[in-house]
């Protein structure tokens, strides 16, 4: 299976009495990228110089059973009846809209196919706005490539025309970090809070100076941050400015890390992202210095830590 590896990635096998034809999958529409597979055969599959008149497929964007795109996936014959005759596979990536079948793309597989009535795998992958098709009786191998975006409805199903029996079924996804890190603050609100907060905490802190191990951890950038209380004993620390490494990704208001509260006063357990929105380690932790106005960032297995200095703002009147 194709496979796709990051934050939030989540994988969700479908098996037992929820297999067979009408199998519904769910899917994540905010995904960055998503992978679906199965293994299937037909128990009528035919032998037919026209094809068979069995098929089977995955579709996705599920409206109802007028509307959704899907591959399809049915057997032929080179040159049925003839001595030279082989077994082929054609698949075709089809947009169904009021019921009327439109193909996108089709390609016949010549190789890696099981025999009548066997199982074959199918798994497409979105990603970076293609589809790419694999298809295989014993390994997965690609296929087939067209221009088409992510899902962007939740429901996908197994379709078909015959006795379909479905080994298995599985649904991988990565998350879009920008959905997964959203906090649902924006700047206006954010800063209009911060001003009038009586929390010493809260605030706008700034970069102010760092101790990194080159070879450990490279500098994402010289952050400003934001500080507000998460409304469980902790806060969040949301992205202001200065990314610097995958500048684009970052936009204010994102949480770039968690403050959970300990036993010890002004000491708190770190959830970081990093750069490229991964979470670092759980061994992590921030200290805080009121006096000094310093927010002391420790991130111990990488031998780095970084300090920021708070801001004062004026409250509103």
């Amino acid at each position: 299976m194709p496979s796709i590896a990051g934050i939030a990635q989540t994988r969700r096998y479908y098996d037992g009495p929820e297999l067979g034809q009408g199998l519904m999958y769910d899917m994540d529409s905010t995904a960055l990228y998503s992978v679906v597979e199965a293994r299937c055969a037909l128990a009528d599959d035919k032998m037919s110089r026209e094809g068979s008149p069995c098929w089977w497929g995955l579709a996705w964007n599920f409206v109802d059973s007028c509307s959704y795109d899907y591959i399809k996936v049915r057997s032929g014959n080179t040159d049925f009846g003839d001595v030279f005759d082989r077994r082929i596979m054609i698949l075709s990536v089809i947009k169904k809209i009021g019921g009327v079948d439109s193909i996108v793309d089709s390609v016949t597989v010549r190789k890696d196919i099981a025999e009548i009535r066997g199982f074959n795998s199918v798994a497409l992958e979105w990603r970076d706005g293609d589809l790419n098709v694999f298809f295989g009786a014993k390994t997965l191998a690609k296929v087939l490539s067209v221009e088409m975006p992510h899902p962007w409805k939740s429901v996908g199903k197994v379709v078909g025309s015959g006795d379909l029996r479905v080994e298995y079924a599985v649904v991988e996804t990565r998350r879009n970090p920008a959905v997964t890190l959203a906090s649902g603050w924006s700047v206006d609100a954010l800063y209009d809070h911060i001003a009038n907060s009586s929390d010493a905490m809260e605030g706008i802190w700034s970069f102010f100076d760092r101790e990194t191990d080159d070879y450990r951890a490279r500098l994402g950038g010289r952050y400003t941050l934001a500080c507000v209380a998460d409304g469980d004993g902790g806060y969040l620390l949301l992205y202001v400015d200065g990314a610097e490494v995958n500048a684009s990704s970052w936009k204010p208001c994102m949480i770039k890390g968690r403050l959970s509260a300990t036993q010890y006063e002004n000491n708190y357990d770190l959830k970081w992202f990093d750069s490229v929105m991964d979470p670092m380690s759980d061994e992590d932790f921030a200290s805080i210095d009121m006096d000094a106005n310093l927010m002391t960032l420790n991130f111990p297995i990488h031998r780095s830590k970084m300090r920021f200095s708070k801001k004062t703002l004026r409250k509103s009147l």
